[in-house]
């Protein structure tokens, strides 16, 4: 009998170091899975605008950054789509700003429906868009800048019982399958037709053609006079 009471009490200590191991890796397993969590978290704060979802600026410039080095090695084309809301200024001091936020939010899903999930678009700050569309012709880039703009004008937003027309001005330019190497220089391209867009007019789109014109400029250098 002593030894069956000394044996249920082996066995009883046994298992319930058994249990006191297994709850201490069952412990160590959730912590690691809240850290893993609460990194990924802080990646995606780091990386995010938080008012609309987007890339945030740094993201958006490192990510490009990367396409362009690789498009580099691969002759691929990069196209760059720079998309600024017409006069939201006025809308922000007329309506106020959470009206404007609420243009923002909704100008972002306009251009987000008209996207691939592979494309790259992010908040380059205030009113401000980036779009990065990668392995596509400047003229397939032109299009969805195209549609995006539509996309945009379609948008029905009021303040208060007064309906607010919302358009915007777009640039577009590429990479010349991969002659320009950093975004600060593909980002310039598509702002100097940004700013032609809006001296234009607004609410329409302009594009850079940075093959057409390195080809004008081999065409005319060869029927240069000697």
């Amino acid at each position: 009998m002593g030894d069956i009471e000394t044996g249920f009490y082996a066995q009883k200590e046994y298992i319930s170091v058994l249990l006191e191991s297994r709850k201490r890796e069952l412990e160590r397993t959730a912590l690691q899975l809240e850290i893993k969590h609460s990194l990924a978290d802080l990646k995606k704060k780091a990386t995010t605008d938080h008012a609309t979802g987007l890339a945030n600026r740094y993201c958006l410039e490192s990510t490009a950054n990367e396409w362009l080095r690789e498009a580099a090695d691969r002759c691929e084309n990069i196209v760059c789509i720079v998309i600024d809301i017409d006069h939201f200024k006025c809308i922000n001091d007329q309506c106020g700003h959470l009206f404007g936020d609420e243009v923002i939010r909704q100008v972002t899903e306009a251009c987000a429906s008209v996207l691939r999930k592979e494309d790259l678009m992010g908040r380059y700050g205030g009113d401000e868009f980036v779009v990065i569309i990668r392995g596509v012709p400047l003229d397939v880039g032109v299009r969805k800048a195209e549609q995006m703009l539509e996309a945009i004008r379609n948008l029905n937003v009021s303040c208060g019982e007064t309906p607010v027309p919302i358009s915007a001005s777009l640039g577009v330019a590429d990479n010349g399958a991969g002659t320009v190497l950093q975004f600060k220089d593909l980002f310039q391209l598509a702002d100097v037709e940004l700013y032609k867009a809006k001296q234009g007019g607004r609410n329409q789109v302009s594009v850079e053609d940075l093959f057409e014109e390195q080809k004008v400029q081999v065409e005319r250098g060869s029927g240069a006079s000697p």
